[in-house]
């Protein structure tokens, strides 16, 4: 009887199965495999395809958790395809699995069963870049302009900048005093007393102009009536040609941030191992009726436009550290989230900083205080020029792991494992 044998097409390397017996045949590890690799199984006569299943010939990550494939026989009877239905990580460990169940029309299966490692090429920042530009979408958003318009009209104040507002934010509180607006309540912001927080969370939930309908309920940080007013806002004081009037100081503001966050981006993509395939696509807005430097995402989804989205307040030079600061929680919260048991064993550091600056800003949970060490650890160390003093002084003020996640990353250049599983023995060498 013909005995099975397989050949990987992909490395050219045959193996005849033996009649010793063994765990598994082990074969000769890839390095540097494309992201989007597949592979190509070869046999020395035909095969039934009633084997050709996931459980027979399959991919595992680090993990040990199958990769999402597609497996085909080909015209010729022999010959398999598996294929990644997205791509692999870069720089990152993977195993083929070939098992014993795949056998011939005629019954003869494989002796043993075949183990293939190979690891993902690293990408350069250039190819990262490329790959950069087409998830992210510079786009400002009149919604964004209207409630924070109407946030300074109504007594919103905050400020950053000992030199005072932007140019805009003063020219456009200028231009609706001068309309001698009667709102249902001109002073809705100062009388509602509700924190910034509460509207950037609103804006995450409310729908197109000219009514903003709410896509979801409120929640936890509801302004009771808010789209109303701001509907009454926008036909009174004519946002849309008001918005027109300083789009073009928007657009100019955007264009300095698309080289600058796309090459920092990369450079973290690249660091982190992040696979950017995978990865959403998501909005950069500069909002110019902030307060200097204040920024925030609106997490991995905006209602209104179905992508995430990322705004910056004002800054001198474009504030790349804020864009990497909010990119980075996109990438670090599901993986703290994934670790909560781990997470949870250094809740105890919860009762060291209850007056901490860090909690009087509403990081009052040790889930939160976690994910804003980590970020603050890795943006500083992404965008660079910041002493350890800047460090020392984000760990005091109550993001008490920032120091210890910043000196540990040094390490991970050189770590042979996932992001996920460096993240996890952070958190249990910190313990």
């Amino acid at each position: 009887m013909k005995k099975l044998c397989i050949v990987l097409l992909s490395v050219m390397l045959i193996l005849v199965t033996p009649k010793q017996t063994y765990a598994a045949i082990e074969m000769q590890k890839k390095n540097d495999v494309p992201l989007d690799k597949y592979w190509t199984i070869k046999l020395n006569i035909d095969v039934d395809e009633s084997s050709i299943i996931d459980n027979n010939i399959y991919i595992l990550d680090a993990q040990g958790n199958k990769i999402n494939c597609e497996l085909s026989k080909t015209d010729n009877t022999n010959i398999i395809t598996i294929t990644p239905k997205s791509n692999y990580n870069p720089g990152e460990k993977y195993t083929l699995h070939i098992e014993k169940g795949i056998k011939s029309i005629s019954g003869e299966k494989l002796n043993e069963a075949v183990i293939m490692e190979f690891t993902t090429k690293k990408q350069s920042n250039q190819e990262m870049e490329d790959r950069i530009k087409e998830k992210i979408i510079f786009e400002n958003d009149i919604r964004t302009f209207t409630l924070y318009a109407f946030m300074n009209f109504t007594g919103y104040d905050d400020e950053n900048n000992k030199s005072g507002f932007h140019e805009v934010r003063k020219m456009v509180r200028e231009d609706l005093e001068n309309m001698n607006l009667e709102l249902l309540d001109n002073d809705f912001y100062t009388n509602t007393d509700k924190d910034y927080v509460y509207y950037k969370n609103t804006l995450k939930k409310l729908g197109s102009a000219p009514d903003f309908p709410p896509l979801q309920k409120m929640g936890k940080y509801e302004i009771k009536g808010i789209e109303k007013h701001l509907k009454e806002f926008y036909e009174k004081a004519n946002i849309e040609e008001l918005y027109k009037k300083y789009k073009p100081y928007y657009d100019k503001e955007l264009k300095k941030y698309s080289d600058n966050a796309i090459e920092a981006i990369a450079k973290t993509n690249s660091f982190l191992r992040v696979d950017v395939p995978n990865s959403e696509s998501f909005y950069i807005e500069v909002n110019l009726l902030d307060a200097y430097w204040r920024g925030f995402g609106l997490g991995n989804i905006d209602l209104y436009r179905g992508k995430g989205v990322i705004l910056t307040g004002p800054s001198y030079e474009p504030n790349i550290l804020n864009i990497v600061h909010e990119y980075l929680h996109g990438v670090i919260n599901p993986i703290i989230d994934d670790l909560d048991k781990e997470v949870n064993n250094l809740s105890y550091n919860m009762k060291e900083i209850q007056q901490s600056k860090a909690v009087k800003q509403g990081y009052d949970n040790w889930s939160e205080i976690t994910k804003e060490s980590f970020v603050r650890a890795l943006s500083r160390k992404m965008v660079g020029g910041y002493s350890m003093n800047e460090i020392e002084r984000q760990t005091s003020d109550g993001f008490v792991l920032t120091k210890y996640v910043y000196e540990e990353f040094d390490k991970y250049e050189d770590y042979d494992g996932t992001l996920k599983e460096f993240i996890r023995d952070i958190l249990k060498s910190y313990e």
